[in-house]
């Protein structure tokens, strides 16, 4: 089984380059995040015609998250509380789950927080706090064959960061989401790049659009396939595809990639 997660920074923008990747790679499952459309915009039609299938959840503009499998997609969940109305629901478009084969995934795309000590920096802290507390804790077991696969906005270490000084405090190194993420991690996930590669350095999933940043790779590691025991178990590989951050027009990160048995 092929599982993939990419933020591809507009489904619609990026819709070639998606179904070429799709067509070349052949996933088993492929998680996105930023697909910056509304629902009925989502270019599903055009995944359908390579045998895919797509649950979605957008908003017009920003953020949005997706599933794409060419088995069935069962069980789709949006959100935090999925229409609960005694809840209080996150008006962003953040989160997806679905099973598929029999496993749990979920696609997630964790708030930027736009600037240390700001609205979005709060909204960032309680956001990472709720997936944890009130989604994890509440509808999941450690126990569950469970990925939670996406952009997470935060570097774990300073290895996963191309300049620590620069980025030190940053949105993405700050302590205050650090500590956050690896509670994420302590509900019993493993990070499956860094389980086949513990010592790598200089591996990245993002890099801005500036000229010569991917070239000397200026890079961050934010976008992790997280994986319970279970299917940590069964993990045989993971990879970045820097070939397709290379590109023609394409999204400021590359897809991330794992394979079980």
């Amino acid at each position: 089984m092929k599982i993939a997660t990419w933020n591809v920074n507009s489904v619609r923008a990026r819709c070639e380059r998606v179904y070429q990747w799709l067509k070349t790679h052949q996933p088993d499952i492929l998680c996105l995040q930023e697909t910056k459309c509304v629902d009925g915009a989502f270019p599903n039609r055009e995944f359908e015609l390579l045998g895919y299938n797509s649950v979605f959840y957008g908003q017009k503009s920003y953020n949005g998250v997706a599933i794409l499998s060419p088995h069935a997609i069962e069980d789709t969940f949006v959100g935090f509380v999925n229409e609960d109305p005694d809840k209080d629901e996150d008006e962003q478009a953040r989160l997806i789950a679905a099973t598929i084969q029999g496993v749990r995934v979920v696609s997630a795309y964790v708030p930027n927080g736009t600037k240390v000590g700001s609205a979005n920096w709060s909204y960032k802290q309680a956001w990472m706090d709720r997936l944890r507390d009130a989604y994890l804790d509440e509808l999941f077991d450690p126990a569950d064959d469970l990925l939670l696969c996406g952009d997470f906005n935060v570097a774990p270490t300073d290895d996963d960061v191309w300049a620590p000084d620069l980025w030190s405090n940053s949105i993405i190194c700050h302590d205050d989401v650090r500590s956050r993420l690896d509670r994420i991690l302590e509900f019993g996930f493993t990070d499956t790049y860094r389980m086949h590669h513990p010592d790598k350095q200089g591996a990245y999933t993002w890099w801005d659009y500036t000229r010569g940043s991917l070239e000397k790779n200026k890079g961050v590691r934010i976008d992790f396939i997280l994986a319970t025991e279970s299917m940590r178990q069964r993990c045989t590989d993971s990879w970045i595809d820097l070939e397709e951050r290379g590109q023609k027009k394409p999204s400021d990160h590359a897809p991330l990639v794992a394979t079980f048995e």
